[in-house]
């Protein structure tokens, strides 16, 4: 079973609770790492995480940075082994923070797989893939493309904090039969009830997969 989690609501989190963006990124992160320590316990196979589309790259260059780094800091914030990984279009991303991250994909190279995603959202990835496949002397298989994705697998359970009901691009192309949870808790709100909650809900669904 895989998972894509949508940790949405820090800076909403931080004016309410009136600190820096910053701590209530950090805030985040830490619940991050304790969503995927439960959900290690509960046997997930992969878990991703988006940390920023392309048009978050676009704020102020602090900003970015600062939740770029943020991201990169999950393992570090783990109490298990993991398995760091970063998917995307680092492109934009500051020379110094690709670094960074592949430092912690060296640091962090076996247990638990955890990926983020960086510069992605399903537009702007449907316009790279037709172009890189554009003069294919084939048909193109599903696998070929999957390849190419930065959610390469099946997402089963697609969970956004924060409120909002939508995927803002956050959409894995490859998954047609994923299941969706909406939670109104900000992402530094997250606890070990809330991953409960949302397993329980999920495990009472019954998935027909088209049929």
């Amino acid at each position: 079973m895989n998972v894509l989690l949508v940790p949405d609501g820090s800076r909403r989190w931080a004016r309410k609770h009136d600190v820096t963006e910053c701590e209530g990124r950090m805030k985040s992160v830490k619940a991050i790492a304790m969503s995927a320590e439960a959900m290690h316990v509960r046997g997930i196979n992969r878990l991703y995480v988006t940390i920023a589309s392309r048009v978050n790259l676009e704020r102020p260059g602090k900003k970015v940075r600062n939740f770029l780094e943020a991201g990169a800091s999950i393992p570090d914030m783990c109490g298990i082994p993991i398995k760091f990984t970063v998917a995307g279009n680092l492109s934009p991303v500051p020379p110094d923070v690709r670094k960074l991250f592949a430092e912690k994909e060296s640091e962090h190279a076996s247990g638990f797989p955890i990926t983020i995603t960086v510069g992605w959202s399903l537009p702007e990835e449907i316009v790279d893939l037709v172009n890189r496949f554009r003069g294919h002397p084939r048909p193109v298989t599903t696998a070929e493309i999957a390849k190419e994705c930065a959610v390469p697998d099946a997402i089963d359970l697609w969970i956004r904090a924060g409120g909002d009901m939508r995927f803002s691009g956050f959409f894995p192309a490859l998954s047609p039969y994923l299941e969706i949870v909406c939670r109104d808790e900000y992402m530094p709100d997250f606890t070990p009830s809330t991953v409960d909650e949302i397993f329980d809900d999920f495990h009472r669904r019954e998935r027909r997969f088209g049929a």
